[in-house]
């Protein structure tokens, strides 16, 4: 025999000790998300600042150390690659957005 099961009686039965309906819990995870998403940010931003230092560093080594021909090549490259990883990035987010518009309907 299995147990009887009322949806009706399931859907409602965490809430009936607790009259704000879960608030505290909801707020308390509302709460840590945003620490996490605070954290996280603050991790991609000194993450960005050390790719730019080391970016930096290694600019000034090849305008030191190679000729000027070989200079305005990297840097062309360098602009390059900069353009694309943007059209990438603006693609991937108008993809994200479609995305979540069709699973919303």
């Amino acid at each position: 025999m299995s147990p009887s099961f009322s949806k009706e009686k399931f859907k409602y039965s965490h809430f009936s000790n607790n009259s704000n309906f879960g608030c505290d819990t909801r707020a308390a995870a509302a709460n840590a998300i945003m620490q996490n998403m605070a954290n996280l940010r603050e991790e991609v931003i000194l993450g960005y600042r050390d790719n730019e230092a080391f970016g930096d560093t290694v600019n000034t080594v090849i305008k030191e150390k190679c000729p000027r021909n070989i200079v305005s090549k990297y840097m062309l490259f360098v602009e390059d690659i900069e353009s694309n990883f943007k059209l990438r990035s603006k693609l991937a987010g108008r993809l994200m957005r479609a995305e979540a518009s069709l699973k919303n309907g």
